[in-house]
């Protein structure tokens, strides 16, 4: 602190030194900025938080003038001021000034301004005080407080606080606007904001409210109100509890917000989606339907297997699949890949390499293909990861393919027709990114189920045109087979005629001839009982007559024996029967001659140059097994696949073998009546092996009960 320590004379008014101590001890008690000025206002000292705040050294401002603290505009209010105090119209003034800092910059400060009364002289005591700050923090608070004021106006919300001792609710001025009343300062009771709300919704915002009080928990709810004009508007409000610092609900809190408008927007978007989401729906549907009637009328347009198929194929790629798989499963349940197609040429190679190498799950259960067919159920496998993709390969280059096919999402649909499933579409995406809904599997069901009945009706008719052709053969075959006996019946009915004219009967020539007249008739009962046994087979009445105990080694052995004399036997062929000891079984003995008979003379009719004719007969602890083996021509693959259909006869008639392509056909139906099984093993220049099991006591199904006698 400096303060004037000579004698001014010059101004009149005379200061002693023994006063400065005095007045130190004053400044320095006082913490703020002090300024000390004597009756003329000329500045005798400041204290340094003053020099601080004015930005001046020590002694700088003393013998200015006071006013010159303040800028030009505050400085008569100053002088005013401190004049008043002198004269005594006021005893202490304060005032809000601007004060001028040293470098002449300013800044609003309060100015108090108190006289004081030292061994007969008056001095002003000026204490000034920054408040930039607090001014700076009131404009910010008004600014919050507009901003609030206008959010809660265009937000339609406004804030309440209901005292709970006092039972009296603190509206925000936007929540008396909102409830349609004027705003003001004034607290409202409980029961008067109660009757705002509507009266169908009281009972439950007073229990909201309550539950809220009792529970100390928070809540939201909407409600109804009614303003004074009549209009209902819908609130939402929320409220939290507000504790004191003992833990004790001392009010509620919240806020409530007109959501009348917001509703009905909501309302109308809701409607308006859901008229876009139907809109969408029938568009949908109608392109759907429109797909669907594309693939009926497509498929409809042909009966040919094959042409169905490639149909079938254009129509689900691209519009259901990047790429496509047709399978198809046999008696046996052996899969076969029958058509593949991609919609990038470049990569069809990849579905016919993994075709052509039959990587294909034939009796693996755990695969998503065979499990299925066996359900008959659709599978949708949205997301298809490598995982999926190495459990599935059959081997490492099955693999490879595979990642190269880069399947992304799959569908595998059965087919199903009269009640079986015959195959199975497998629908898939790779390249488009694409994965399959619920919705795709749907459509995909209706397309699998149009190509299933499109495709049995191919199948059917394929095998019709089968049917009618060998039937054709057959017709004409049979007219051969029946006319040539017949014609040898005429002949030597006309030689006996000639040998009973003869006054002497040549008795040896007419033996002769009725025996050969008998072979030509049995020759006749043979093929027609054939005829009528695959009649009966066809309409699924072939009838056995089951006899226990019976040796299938000693009939075998009996029918070998009426081979002996046989027209096929050439003097070369060697009959032989391969066992250890009679096979009993409850079999029907009639049927297994035929059995046997069908067997040995085809294996004599395919060995035309003689050689071994072998029948094998074993048996294990639940069946008999039957190998009969030649030492023939041979059977093709082809050949191979009708060889048990009726009517079929094969290279037999380029060979020139007789027969009616009937044989076999009934073999394979008795020994399947009977619950057994019958394959072959050939090959072009090969021997023929038929094989074929009996159970020793089979199980009758009622259907198969009904068709057999059983002799005891």
């Amino acid at each position: 602190m400096s303060c004037l320590q000579t004698v001014e004379s010059g101004v009149g008014f005379i200061v002693n030194t023994e006063l400065l101590p005095v007045i130190k001890k004053v400044l320095d008690a006082m913490p703020g900025a002090v300024v000390v000025a004597d009756e003329r206002l000329s500045i005798l000292c400041a204290n340094p938080q003053a020099n601080e705040l004015i930005g001046r050294q020590p002694g700088e401002a003393q013998e200015q003038h006071a006013s010159q603290l303040f800028a030009p505009e505050s400085r008569q209010t100053f002088e005013s001021m401190v004049g008043s105090l002198f004269s005594g119209e006021t005893e202490q003034d304060t005032r809000e000034m601007k004060v001028l800092r040293a470098q002449g910059a300013s800044f609003p400060g309060e100015v108090d301004v108190d006289t004081l009364s030292l061994n007969g002289n008056e001095l002003a005591l000026i204490s000034i005080r920054d408040v930039s700050g607090h001014r700076r923090i009131q404009n910010e608070l008004r600014t919050s407080q507009m901003l609030l004021a206008e959010a809660q106006r265009v937000a339609q919300l406004g804030s309440w606080r209901w005292d709970i001792s006092d039972n009296v609710v603190h509206w925000s001025n936007e929540l008396f606007r909102l409830f349609g009343g004027e705003p003001s300062n004034e607290p409202i009771a409980y029961e008067e904001y109660l009757s705002y709300v509507h009266r169908a919704d009281r009972e439950r915002v007073h229990s909201t409210i309550s539950d809220a009080v009792k529970k100390r928990a928070p809540f939201d709810m909407e409600h109804r109100i009614v303003r004074p004009d009549g209009v209902v508007r819908l609130i939402y409000s929320q409220g939290a509890p507000g504790l004191d610092e003992s833990g004790e609900l001392v009010s509620l809190i919240g806020t409530a917000q007109d959501v009348t408008e917001r509703k009905a927007n909501e309302a109308q978007a809701f409607q308006l989606a859901l008229e876009q989401a139907a809109r969408h729906e029938a568009e949908r549907t109608k392109e759907r339907f429109q797909f669907l009637a594309e693939v009926s009328e497509a498929l409809s347009t042909s009966l040919e297997y094959q042409a169905t198929l490639n149909k079938l194929m254009r129509l689900i790629i691209p519009a259901q699949a990047d790429w496509c798989t047709i399978n198809t499963i046999d008696d046996q349940g052996h899969i076969e890949r029958v058509a593949v197609a991609h919609r990038d040429p470049d990569k069809q190679w990849i579905l016919e390499s993994i075709r052509d190498r039959d990587y294909l799950p034939h009796g693996d259960p755990t695969h998503p293909l065979t499990a299925a067919l066996q359900e008959a159920r659709p599978q949708l496998h949205t997301h298809v990861t490598d995982e999926m993709r190495q459990r599935m390969a059959r081997s490492p280059e099955h693999l490879e393919l595979s990642r190269k096919l880069g399947p992304t999402s799959a569908m595998l649909v059965p087919l199903i027709a009269r009640g079986r499933a015959f195959g199975i579409v497998t629908f898939g995406m790779s390249d488009s990114g694409r994965h399959y809904t619920d919705e795709d599997l749907q459509l995909a069901i209706e397309v699998a189920h149009r190509a299933a009945v499109s495709i049995d009706n191919a199948y059917l008719y394929h095998e019709a045109q089968e049917a009618a052709r060998a039937r054709e053969e057959f017709v004409s075959l049979v007219s051969h087979e029946l006319k040539t006996p017949l014609t040898v019946i005429k002949g030597y009915i006309q030689v006996m005629e000639r040998y009973l004219e003869k006054p002497d009967w040549e008795r040896d020539r007419i033996r002769t001839t009725r025996e050969r007249l008998s072979t030509q008739v049995e020759r006749l009962e043979l093929l027609v009982s054939d005829i009528l046994d695959v009649s009966r087979m066809q309409r699924g009445r072939l009838d056995l007559n089951v006899v226990p105990d019976t040796d299938l080694v000693e009939l075998a052995r009996q029918v070998m024996e009426r081979f002996d004399d046989a027209i096929e036997r050439r003097p070369d062929h060697v009959l032989r029967i391969r066992a250890d000891g009679p096979v009993y079984g409850s079999w029907d003995p009639l049927r297994l001659d035929q059995v046997f008979s069908n067997l040995l003379s085809n294996a004599l009719k395919y060995s035309p140059d003689g050689g071994p004719i072998d029948v094998y007969i074993q048996e294990d602890p639940s069946q008999a097994i039957v190998k009969v083996r030649d030492s023939g021509v041979g059977i093709s693959a082809e050949e191979q696949d009708s060889l048990f259909q009726p009517f079929q006869r094969g290279a037999a008639a380029a060979r020139g073998i007789s027969g009616t392509g009937l044989g076999l056909y009934i073999t394979k139906q008795i020994i399947e009546q009977h619950g057994g099984w019958i394959g072959v093993d050939s090959a072009p220049g090969q021997p023929t092996t038929f094989e074929f099991t009996l159970p020793l006591k089979p199980e009758l199904s009622d259907q198969q009960a009904d068709n057999r006698g059983i002799i005891t």
